[in-house]
């Protein structure tokens, strides 16, 4: 009789612990997820050597102030690239990216200063 208690209630931790570990999994993933979603990014041409294809000098903003219409470039949308530093994002900026900031291609993802 004992036994089949013991047996019982180790079968419901170990059922229990298995919940636990992918309830964890399925929250690592969505913030993995979360990092890689577009997010606005804010160019700072005030620093020196600024180069708006360069990540360095972007930091995370919103772009509402921006505008649509081509010129110097003000923000972008894009994800956290996954080699920065967690504690100083810097965006991933793409070939695409590049081509839109040029005018070589529509900007989808570029905002411009207005």
């Amino acid at each position: 009789m004992h036994f089949k208690k013991i047996t019982g209630t180790v079968l419901v931790a170990v059922m229990l612990s298995g919940g636990t570990i992918s309830v964890a999994k399925v929250r690592a993933e969505r913030a993995a997820n979360a990092a890689r979603a577009d997010q606005e990014w804010l160019y700072d041409d005030s620093l020196p050597g600024a180069d708006p294809t360069q990540p360095e000098f972007y930091h995370q903003g919103s772009t509402s102030g921006c505008s649509s219409t081509f010129s110097e470039v003000c923000g972008i949308t894009a994800p956290v690239d996954e080699n920065s530093d967690p504690e100083n994002p810097k965006p991933e900026i793409s070939e695409d990216l590049i081509d839109q900031m040029q005018g070589n291609a529509t900007p989808t993802n570029v905002r411009f200063k207005p």
